[in-house]
């Protein structure tokens, strides 16, 4: 079974942002009924309406609107090797990498012939 950790990580990114009253008030705002530590646990699953509503949160609790983007690259940062942080910060962002390299891509399955513009 594949692991899940993003709740993990924006529960960490907002506790370092607002403290444990913030990641409480983020559950709150979210209308999240499970226990932190169900969503803690790396190994249960959280369906996409409720990581939206997560993210959602967080925003308010931190008065930012990029805070995906500021988990993203929290988690770069964190799990990444030097030499594709080196990549991105060259390419100035990972789309311009999937388009000329797919085979990266998990599950890359071409289903048109579309071709990156120059």
């Amino acid at each position: 079974m594949q692991r899940d950790a993003s709740n993990l990580t924006i529960i960490g990114y907002v506790r370092s942002g607002a403290g444990d009253d913030g990641v409480t008030r983020r559950l709150a705002l979210a209308h999240e009924k499970r226990p932190l530590l169900e969503l803690l646990d790396d190994a249960r699953r959280s369906k996409q309406d409720q990581k939206i509503r997560l993210f959602e949160a967080a925003a308010i609790v931190l008065d930012g609107p990029e805070v995906a983007r500021r988990v993203g690259e929290t988690v770069v940062r964190q799990q990444t090797g030097t030499a594709v942080r080196l990549m991105l910060r060259a390419l100035g962002s990972p789309v311009p990498y999937g388009a000329v390299s797919p085979r990266h891509q998990p599950s890359s399955r071409p289903t048109t012939n579309a071709r990156p513009s120059r």
